[in-house]
């Protein structure tokens, strides 16, 4: 059985070696293990044969992760276990089928480390050399060295660096070179083979550096950027250094000089390798020197925003131009068009980042147009930036050297550049069409045919959204220049634009046509507006502009007779038709103005078409009839304000001496009189000051210089006006006495403005106001008394609403009785905070009239006010008796009004309330208690006239006819309803008897006899001269059916009825009490069917288990008491048989019938009643077995009681003598008598007890 991963030794063994060698808690391994994932990994590992690696390693955050293969790259040591094969390991077998170690997070470094410090010297060794062949051992060392030297070079690789390994013998280059300065020739020739291939080695490693070249990106089809211009300058620099100053190291120079010494062929090349190699690092050094200012220019420009490269791009150039015309290897085309065309790659990678290719189509149209403008205008920048900079390259000469010009063809730099901002043109191209189609949605066209055209736009505009929604969402890069399908698409997608023009051009011709008038026809080129601009579109709309020029012509002859038609009436009326609330020279004057604008507007709309309309003869035509309608309406506007100019001072003037006042002497109302006229030039001045065209009258600008005043004058007396005039036809005849002196003195005041005062009077404002403050003083206080009258009705008019309501408002609800003290208090304070009101409203009026209490015109005030309090109670008793009289009608179809509980209370059956009459809190009272309830909200105002006889209004209440015969006739449906439901109620009576008799007299009684006494029994016999007749099961199923049978009569009673159809009785107490009284009846006689049962079974049961306990005894011959239980046993075994041999039927009949009325009976019932009657035979052939067991030993108990019998015989008979004989039947006086009757006694007893 497998170990669970937590007790596996397998792991223990990776664990401990993992964090012995990582130097790691076990905490760590811990936290690894407790992830499913890794917990995964390594049980892998273990059990699968083909899972042969397993890699951990640390994490950044610290953490173990195991892996199942080794990683490219990896910041931190690890550790490795290797499989030797596809075997599964075993605890055991860890060691010997696993390799394992640690990684370092350099492996290169580790490698080389291990080749130049155990590798190589181990196989390099002569001593370890020993027993090997001289072939073997130069080939190992030949192999070692190479293995060496390749290894040195990958590593320099790596770090960017060309490493030029040191041929095999170098370290005897300077004993090689001390023997050919003494000897004139080398004694080791090995030694000058192995420095000449070291040469040819280095001079194809350096060739290979020199023959780099920055445009190999370019010429494999990628696209760099600027930064790997810069990077290969500065890399190739750093590499040149390396390599100049490995050659200008001590022992490369010996093996140079060694070279040369033996005149070897390869040493020429090895000196043209140094000068290259010279040559290519200053090269390098000037470039980076030049080049290097670049580096800040175009980091700048790869992190700032798009929009923001238009400031860079100048600097960028001008740095360029320096570097060209002061660099001494960068002033080269081939250089230059090499930067240049990674700047190139630059601005469109950095306009692809901005615009999303993803997005560009897929975004918002007027957003993405608006970004795609921004990178057109940053790339044209850039293309016009490089030709000014070309064109003024003589601004960068210096010391009077000439620069070098760009003669080389801009393609060469621009041909990516020009082929992207082609394709974002077409872009641009596509989102301009989309901004002017799309706007289709809302174009809504008017006219005739309006309804269609708009129709047919919407389907163009449904049409193309579909197109343009296809083109966007194919999933391509749109700017990818590589993607002939996306020019597949937009030539597809231009195709159904055209036909979408097509088709749009169709309908404006259709809509201009439609067009009713010239607005109309500027409104259709308004909405149309720059999809006009269209040629599809531009074609179809050109042959319309001259219909303009016809429809102007054509507004200029209307407003012509319009003229004609406003001079005509002018003369015919005898004044100037104005506009509705104008001045007749202002309005007349903004008549002209408007039918001006009205052809000015059009004409100025001519100017702005791209169409020149009006430049034919028919529009030279049309522009003289123009100028002609603009100056015959300046010549009316002239004529007729002069004419005003001419009588305004006159009219004004006369105006303005007429009365303050006059009164009709038939109304004796009173009006201002200033004259309309006056009003007219105040108000022409007002327009004409407004317009600030023409010069107005002086005198006309004095009386408006005035207005402030005059209309100050006017309003106050306007209001004295409406005050006095409001007084005069709203006093009441009650009222007038009580101010009828003031009036007086108010006519007073008013004759001197009708008669001496008139607008140029001076120092009459203060006279105005004295009026106006009379006036308005009467008026106000009038108004109030109005007020507080109508305040006291509203008072009023609050009580007329019912005191009591139905439950919640409904129309369906009984009346609320539940809180009728809390109505009662509610409507009375509502009553006696309005009489309190009242009284105080009156007392108020007292003060604003200034009349006397006990004044005679006073006390008529205040009988008219009491005339109204008695009115509002009488409509707030009606409201209250009116609504009990509607809901007690029942000739009317309403819900019922009142309920009265109907229960049963053995041995009655009453009412709640009770119905009856001269019953105590009867419904009669209820109903009676209501109505003085509303009656009594009259008496609880006091009276209004104290001089009155009754201090409130009951009495008066109590006598009106009319409330007096609503009442009656509400009290008479009253008795009429209690009389129907007591009617109701007695006829219930039949069912008495079901709660009268005793149930247990009658059980009794039905048991004893199979039925119930009848009276003339129960009275001519007792009880003992009547026979018993136990029921049958028949009588039985008879009573339960009469009383199932009254149950169903019962259950149809409806629980509720309705009298009258206001009063409401609720049965359903009396009604449920009776079901459950029926039910008792009809359960008492199941109950004792379900008892007879259950006891029956029951005691057989008992019987059975005492005679199987009995007759089980076993009985030896000599136990009588044994003997004698036993034949008890027999006994009753015997006696019971027939009786129950007979039970098991009946008892089944009976449960069938208790099955008929729902009656369960306990499961024990029925199984005894399954198990019984077998017990009952085992103990019948039980008794008929034991029978014949102690028929021997009663025999001879019967032998045995016959002997005792015999003996006992004797023995009575020797007593009876012996009594005879010794008996106290003589006189004795020596003998005990009573001595001796005791002695008999106790034999007697011993006798008897035999």
């Amino acid at each position: 059985m497998e170990e669970s991963p937590a007790e596996d030794r397998r792991l223990g063994f990776i664990a401990d070696y993992v964090l012995r060698t990582l130097k790691l808690k076990q905490d760590k391994w811990q936290k690894c293990v407790s992830s499913e994932e890794n917990r995964q990994v390594l049980q892998e590992f273990l059990d699968r044969a083909e899972q042969r690696t397993l890699v951990v390693s640390v994490t950044a955050g610290g953490m173990l992760q195991p892996a199942t293969a080794f990683t490219a790259s990896t910041k931190t040591k690890a550790v490795y276990f290797v499989k030797h094969g596809r075997v599964t390991l075993s605890p055991d077998s860890m060691k010997d089928n696993l390799v394992y170690g640690d990684l370092s997070y350099a492996p290169l470094d580790q490698f080389s480390a291990l080749v130049e410090e155990v590798v190589a010297p181990l196989l390099s060794n002569s001593k370890n050399h020993t027993e090997w062949p001289q072939v073997v051992s130069q080939d190992v060392r030949r192999h070692v060295h190479s293995l060496k030297t390749n290894v040195f070079v990958v590593s320099g690789q790596v770090q960017g660096k060309t490493l030029l390994p040191l041929p095999a013998g170098s370290e005897r280059v300077d004993q090689a070179a001390l023997e050919t300065d003494k000897r004139g020739e080398i004694v080791d020739k090995s030694i000058i083979h192995s420095l000449e291939s070291a040469v040819i080695e280095w001079s194809h490693q350096i060739r290979a550096v020199l023959k780099k070249d920055s445009c190999e990106a370019l010429l494999e089809g990628k696209n760099p950027t600027p930064h790997t211009e810069l990077l290969f300058w500065k890399n190739r620099c750093a590499d040149l250094e390396c390599i100049h100053t490995q050659l200008k190291s001590s022992k490369v120079a010996k093996m140079g000089r060694l070279l040369e010494a033996v005149e070897s062929s390869y040493s020429p090349a090895f000196t043209n390798i140094q000068q290259d190699v010279l040559a290519a690092l200053e090269e390098a050094k000037d470039i980076c020197t030049y080049l290097k200012p670049l580096q800040r220019l175009f980091e700048d420009m790869e992190n700032t925003e798009f929009p923001e490269v238009r400031g860079q791009i100048g600097p960028l150039m001008h740095t360029v131009c320096l570097v060209w015309a002061n660099s001494r290897y960068y002033n080269t085309p081939a250089r230059l068009i090499v930067l240049l065309q990674e700047t190139c790659n630059l601005l469109i990678q950095q306009a692809r980042v901005y615009l999303v290719p993803e997005e560009v189509l897929r975004g918002e149209v007027a957003e993405s147009l608006l970004k795609v403008q921004t990178s057109l205008e940053v790339l044209e920048l850039f293309r016009s930036t490089y030709e000014d900079r070309k064109a003024n390259l003589n601004q960068y000469q210096r010391n009077g050297s000439v620069v070098r010009p760009w003669d080389f063809s801009p393609l060469l730099v621009f041909s990516g550049l020009e082929l992207f901002i082609n394709r974002v043109k077409t872009i641009k191209d596509i989102l301009l069409t989309a901004v002017d189609l799309l706007k289709l949605e809302k174009l809504e066209i008017g006219g005739v045919q309006g309804r269609a055209l708009s129709q047919q736009v919407q389907l163009l505009h449904q049409e193309f959204a579909d197109t343009y929604k296809l083109f966007t969402e194919k999933p391509y890069d749109c700017m990818d220049l590589d993607n002939k399908e996306y020019e597949e698409d937009v030539r597809e997608f231009k195709l159904k634009v055209d036909d979408t023009d097509r088709r749009l051009g169709a309908v404006f011709c259709q809509a201009f046509e439609d067009a009713s008038g010239l607005e109309n026809a500027f409104k259709v080129l308004d909405m149309f507006g720059s999809l006009l601009e269209h040629p599809l579109v531009a074609a179809d709309a050109l042959d319309r502009y001259p219909q303009l020029v016809s429809m102007f012509d054509k507004e200029l002859d209307c407003c012509k007779l319009l003229y004609s038609k406003h001079i005509q009436a002018a003369e015919e009326l005898g004044w100037t038709p104005v506009n509705k609330n104008m001045p007749a020279v202002a309005g007349g004057l903004r008549w002209a103005q408007e039918l001006q604008q009205r052809i000015q507007a059009p004409f100025s709309k001519f100017r702005h078409l791209s169409y020149p309309c009006l430049e034919s003869a028919e529009g030279s035509r049309v522009i003289q009839k123009y100028e002609e309608m603009m100056q015959l309406l300046d010549r009316y506007s002239t004529s007729l304000y002069e004419a005003w100019t001419e009588t305004v001072g006159e009219s004004s003037q006369y105006n303005l001496s007429l009365p303050l006042i006059s009164r009709d002497p038939d109304t004796r109302l009173i009006s201002v009189n200033f004259n309309p006229q006056l009003a007219s030039v105040l108000r022409e001045v007002k327009y004409l000051e407004a317009r600030q065209t023409e010069a107005i009258p002086e005198t006309a600008v004095q009386i408006y210089t005035t207005r402030g005043q005059l209309w100050q004058y006017v309003a106050s007396l306007e209001l004295t006006v409406g005050g006095y005039n409001k007084v005069m036809y709203s006093l009441l005849d009650v009222e007038q006495p009580l101010i009828q002196g003031q009036l007086r003195d108010i006519d007073a005041q008013l004759r001197k403005a009708e008669e001496s005062l008139n607008w140029n009077s001076q120092d009459i404002w203060q006279y105005i106001q004295e009026v106006r403050n009379s006036v308005c003083d009467l008026e106000c206080r009038l108004q109030r008394t109005k007020d507080n009258v109508d305040e006291i009705q509203s008072c009023m008019r609050s009580w007329a609403s019912p005191m009591f309501d139905r439950k919640e408002g409904k129309k369906d609800t009984l009346l609320s009785l539940e809180d009728r003290a809390e109505r009662v208090d509610r409507f009375y304070s509502l009553i006696k905070s309005s009489g309190e009101k009242i009284h105080f409203l009156l007392k108020s009026n007292l003060e604003l009239f200034k009349g006397e209490q006990t004044s005679e015109e006073w006390k008529a005030y205040v009988e008219y006010i009491d005339d109204m309090i008695i009115d509002g109670f009488f409509n707030s008793i009606e409201c209250s008796l009116k609504f009990f009289l509607d809901n007690t009608d029942q000739r009317a179809s309403i819900a019922p009004l009142f309920e009265a509980q109907l229960d049963l209370r053995v041995p009655d059956m009453v009412f709640t309330p009770p119905l009856e009459y001269g019953s105590g809190d009867s419904f009669f009272e209820l109903v009676e208690g209501l109505i003085n309830d509303v009656f009594r909200i009259s008496s609880l105002v006091p009276r209004l006239a104290q001089h009155s006889p009754f201090p409130h209004y009951q009495a008066d209440m109590e006598d009106m006819a009319d409330l007096a015969d609503m009442r009656h006739l509400l009290m008479e449906r009253v008795q009429g309803v209690m009389a129907t439901c007591c009617e109701f109620r007695n006829s219930l009576e039949r069912y008495s008897y079901l709660y009268v008799d005793d149930r247990k007299e009658f059980m009794r009684q039905f048991l004893l006899y199979g039925h119930v006494l009848s009276s003339q029994e129960t009275v001519n016999d007792t009880d003992d001269n009547i026979s018993e007749s136990p029921p049958t099961l028949d009588n039985f199923r008879e009573q339960v059916d009469r009383y199932e049978k009254i149950y169903e009569e019962v259950q149809g009673l409806e629980p509720v009825h309705v009298f009258l159809g206001w009063m409401r009785v609720d049965g359903r107490s009396m009604k449920s009490a009776l079901l459950n009284i029926i039910k008792k009846w009809s359960f008492m006689f199941k109950q004792h069917l379900i008892d007879h049962v259950i006891d029956s079974l029951s005691d057989l049961e008992k019987f059975i288990s005492v005679a199987e306990a009995g007759l089980s005894q076993r009985v030896e011959e000599g136990d009588y008491s044994g003997l004698v239980g036993v034949m008890g046993h027999l006994l009753a075994v015997k006696e019971r048989q027939n009786s129950t041999d007979a039970m098991f039927e009946p008892l089944q009949q009976t449960i069938a019938l208790l099955k008929v009325y729902e009656q369960e009976l306990p499961d024990v019932v029925y199984k005894q009643l399954e198990e019984l009657p077998e017990k009952w035979n085992n103990v019948r052939k039980q008794a008929v077995l034991v029978k014949q067991q102690v028929a021997p030993l009663q025999a001879i108990e019967v032998a045995g009681l016959r002997r005792k019998c015999a003996s006992f015989d004797v023995e009575q008979h020797t007593f009876r003598e012996h009594f005879r004989n010794n008996g106290p039947f003589r006189y004795n006086k020596y003998q005990r008598v009573w001595e001796l009757f005791n002695t008999f006694m106790y034999k007697l007893l011993a006798n008897n007890n035999k």
